[in-house]
């Protein structure tokens, strides 16, 4: 994850190495606060700060960890009843700022300055619960639950809760009402349990975080020593004139190098013009770039990787010299980096490979070669000098998957990525395990770097790649290599796929929001425009032309006019509304026009429809699943 709770108070030069170390127990924390959730009668929990870099409050909770990998371990199927009705006041989280984000502010800078928890009625007239994360005197998180009831539903508690509500215009009252009755009623003495719980799970985390401080010390000063090492090696490989071959031998056994490197890559980060950003937001992710890539080197055998104020961030790594997978590492190597870089950083990047070397001797030649190659192409990743045929074939086949997953085209993606294995074994051979590993490794950090740049979540992202990596080390065959990453490509392939559905699910979801609350609020006299749903979701008209016959197998106008005439059927149920009402009602010109339509789309007339008892029954059942859908 790109934060952590607490991070404000470390030193900045820390800051990276914390949330690493962070992330390492964010499952061990989401499986703890399933089990927390199923012994509170409250029944979810909340972790939640807020980070003074991006301003924004980040939340790992219950409904975070029913999603995890570790949900499984406990069968979790659980649905929390109160969700609806706090979906509803925060406007399913596009209000939430003006809504639940006021209450909980207030809340947390309460706990924080005294420091215990507290039980308060929320802005609307839920009980809820928070809990202040309190290490070495400092405020790092809180911890909410509730969204409770501490007393029996009724018709008045209600009227409370409409009152409290009545500044938040765009609440539908109806629909909050039948919410505010699902509501779970918890009594007193469970709270006070929660409570106990809580101040528990607290207590564990305030812990955490002062031994992943210390933990992170440790490593810092270790990381030091081997940039100080890295800097010193590399200002003598590229001066031949001050080597000392006793002081190299000596640094490349401290950075780690079993053999000598042979090759050299220089990557070009973006300038402060080029990003186009503020001088602090720009050393900020340049600083986040630069400790990707060392914190990478340092995981990397054979290795390292140096900042040189005049030569640019140098690294120098051991490739494979011989066979048909002879340079492939660098590949390999330069598609991490990207991947990196992009998780950490918002920062643009270059990278050049310089060609292989017979000696450490000749890496300033091979530092030159990747510096020319990055001036004379804009390509992400160029290397100096021609690849073998069959490696060139096998890398425009990956990067022709990759384009396609890009294009949103998984199905092409899947066809050429499953015929990878194939083309490796006619060109690598069928028995060349190292190559094949190579190879796919290489494409795995493709797949990964595809996937962030596109959107994908970079904690499942993360982990695909964690495992499938771990696959391939342990494979002892190439059939075991290829199913590896096949499997692999597969997962990617249904990331992309749900960030597909995700996105059209969403902007459907949008839409029909926007055209029920104009056709409730009276704003029938100009129906919801294509432009005007467009600029609304921050999409471009044509883009949302486009995509919105695909996303719901009909136009735009289509689908407005559908939701126009569902409206006008629950209307017609009314026995107090008249036909001319209703036209007027759904923003027909005439009553004749809104017949004609209505008669296209349903099938009868609608004096008809009000008219029909068997008509009305269906349309109810219809109305109630739409209605539930909806929610």
């Amino acid at each position: 994850m790109a934060t952590a709770p607490g991070i404000d108070f470390m030193p900045i030069d820390e800051q990276q190495l914390y949330m690493n170390e962070f992330s390492k127990d964010v499952e061990f924390i989401q499986f703890l606060i399933l089990m927390i959730s199923k012994s509170c009668a409250t029944g979810s929990v909340d972790i939640t700060w807020v980070d003074a870099l991006d301003g924004q409050r980040h939340v790992i909770g219950t409904t975070q960890a029913a999603k995890a990998p570790c949900s499984r371990y406990l069968q979790w199927d659980r649905q929390y009843a109160g969700q609806r009705f706090c979906n509803i006041v925060s406007d399913y989280g596009q209000r939430a700022a003006e809504s639940c984000g006021v209450c909980e502010n207030a809340a947390e800078k309460r706990v924080g300055v005294n420091g215990r928890a507290q039980v308060y009625r929320c802005h609307a007239g839920l009980t809820d619960i928070a809990v202040p994360v309190i290490a070495d005197g400092r405020h790092i998180a809180t911890l909410y639950s509730g969204q409770v009831l501490s007393e029996e539903p009724s018709k008045a508690g209600f009227e409370r809760v409409s009152r409290d509500v009545r500044g938040l215009k765009y609440i539908d009252l109806e629909d909050l009402e039948k919410a505010y009755w699902e509501v779970p009623v918890v009594s007193e003495e469970d709270i006070q349990n929660t409570v106990g719980i809580l101040e528990l799970f607290a207590d564990f985390l305030a812990r955490l975080w002062s031994r992943l401080g210390d933990t992170v010390k440790a490593e810092r000063g270790k990381l030091r020593g081997r940039q100080l090492a890295a800097k010193e090696f590399a200002y003598m490989i590229l001066q031949p004139e001050a080597q000392d071959r006793g002081r190299l031998l000596q640094l490349m056994k401290q950075l780690g190098f079993v053999q000598p490197p042979n090759r050299v890559m220089v990557i070009k980060l973006q300038n402060e013009e080029e990003m186009g950003s503020s001088a602090g937001s720009f050393d900020i992710a340049f600083t986040s770039a630069l400790h990707a890539v060392e914190e990478l080197a340092e995981r990397t055998k054979q290795t390292a990787v140096a900042y040189l104020q005049r030569r640019g961030l140098c690294v120098f790594f051991r490739d494979i010299t011989d066979g048909p997978s002879a340079g492939l590492r660098a590949r390999s190597l330069s598609e991490k980096i990207l991947y990196e870089i992009s998780n950490r950083s918002n920062i643009g990047a270059r990278i050049g490979i310089g060609g292989l070397k017979g000696g450490w001797q000749h890496l300033a030649e091979s530092y030159h070669e990747a510096s020319l190659a990055l001036a004379g192409s804009n390509d992400p990743v160029v290397t100096c000098g021609e690849s073998t045929m069959a490696l060139s074939e096998l890398t425009t086949q990956i990067e022709t998957a990759c384009e396609h997953l890009a294009g949103q085209r998984i199905q092409d993606a899947r066809l050429v990525l499953r015929s990878l294995p194939l083309l490796a074994n006619r060109r690598l051979g069928d028995g060349a395990l190292a190559p094949q590993r190579n190879l796919f490794s290489s494409a795995l950090e493709s797949l990964c770097f595809t996937a962030l740049k596109a959107g994908c979540g970079s904690e499942s992202v993360s982990r695909a790649r964690a495992d499938a990596q771990l696959e391939l080390v342990r494979a002892v065959t190439v059939f075991d290599i290829q199913t590896a990453f096949l499997n692999a490509s597969e997962i990617f392939a249904e990331e992309f796929r749900r960030l597909l559905a995700g996105k059209h699910e969403k902007v459907i979801a949008r839409v029909q929001q926007m055209v029920d609350r104009r056709l409730k609020q009276g704003q029938h006299a100009e129906p919801l425009s294509l432009s005007g749903a467009a600029k609304a979701l921050g999409m471009s008209t044509g883009h949302l032309s486009r995509t919105f016959p695909r996303m719901t197998h009909m136009t735009f106008r289509d689908y407005v006019l559908s939701r126009r005439i569902e409206f006008a059927r629950r209307l017609l149920l009314d026995p107090m509304n008249n036909i001319g009402g209703v036209s007027d009602s759904c923003g027909f010109s005439t009553p004749a026009y809104f017949a004609r339509v209505f008669r296209k789309v349903v099938g009868c007339a609608p004096t008809e429809y009000a008219n029909d008892p068997r008509r009305r029954v269906a349309h109810s059942g219809v109305s109630h699943d739409a209605n539930r859908h909806s929610a």
